[in-house]
């Protein structure tokens, strides 16, 4: 063996005895700063024990109450008519700007009464309903509905209040507040009592939300 490549590999062993002293040391230094006596080994990873109430193989996230549903998956609805492309579904589809239309001529203005009924699958509270007026892009003016009236029946049938009044605002809206909240209602009425059914070419009217609180 030549006299460099002998240098060569004392060089060499040199660093692997360099290298070994200085991971002693660092394992030494780890050793002294570790945890204490009674944590987990060093090298191992501790891992909490999961809650005694969380079980993801058997607990079940609990179900939403159905006040919290869309409106159309608690309640059916029913319309006096509607223009074809924009049915009563577009009225409780969560959308401002997809609006219900009667049928050509269903307007107080045209000699008939317009209606927008929901019929809730099972009694519920009410006190509060909200109707945004019109406020579909491509037919904004022209179709609201200028005063309306609010019937509530309960579970039987029984007429339980009326409401009537004006709209209100730029976009004709409604807001309805029953004196208390009523109990196990199952049907809610609006009708049209004045309009612009003769302000369009079609002599129908729109709204835009039917909202229960």
């Amino acid at each position: 063996m030549s006299l460099a490549a002998r240098s060569h590999g004392l060089a060499v062993l040199g660093l692997t005895v360099a290298a070994l002293a200085c991971d002693s040391s660092k394992a030494a230094e780890l050793s002294s700063s570790g945890p204490s006596a009674g944590s987990a080994p060093s090298g191992e990873l501790e891992v909490a024990a999961p809650s005694a109430s969380i079980d993801p193989e058997l607990d079940e996230p609990p179900p939403k109450p159905k006040g919290t549903l869309p409106l159309y998956a608690r309640a059916e609805v029913e319309v006096s008519s509607s223009y074809p492309g924009w049915p009563a579904s577009n009225a409780v589809d969560g959308s401002e700007e997809t609006s219900w239309y009667s049928g050509s001529n269903d307007s107080v203005a045209q000699g008939k009464k317009p209606f927008y009924q929901l019929t809730f699958k099972e009694p519920t509270p009410v006190r509060t309903v909200t109707i945004l007026g019109n406020r579909d892009p491509a037919f904004f003016n022209g179709y609201a509905i200028l005063s309306g009236q609010l019937d509530v029946f309960d579970a039987s049938g029984r007429l339980v209040a009326t409401i009537t009044q004006d709209s209100d605002g730029q976009r004709h809206d409604f807001i309805f507040k029953l004196p208390q909240t009523a109990e196990g209602v199952r049907v809610l009425r609006f009708t049209s009592t004045r309009d612009e059914g003769k302000r369009n070419w079609w002599g129908d009217v729109a709204i835009s939300e039917f909202q229960v609180e």
